[in-house]
């Protein structure tokens, strides 16, 4: 299953706890990592759960800076 796809749909129609835990299986399945931390953060924000928001996009850029420096 294409879970960040799918993930992308609940959050299209404002699904945005469905959206989280498909972007979590997405993540567990090494689909699109970086994007999937980022939309679940963003998803988090429309939550109004910042905590976790910013949690998850130092996820994603930690993550984007590793896989940027092994396309070095």
């Amino acid at each position: 299953m294409d879970y960040f796809n799918a993930a992308n749909q609940c959050y299209n129609t404002k699904e945005y706890k469905k959206a989280i835990n498909l972007y979590k299986k997405a993540i567990e399945n090494k689909e699109n990592e970086a994007c999937s931390y980022y939309n679940s953060s963003v998803c988090f924000i429309k939550l109004k759960d910042y905590e976790s928001a910013i949690n998850l996009l130092k996820s994603a850029i930690l993550l984007k800076k590793i896989q940027n420096t092994f396309l070095i």
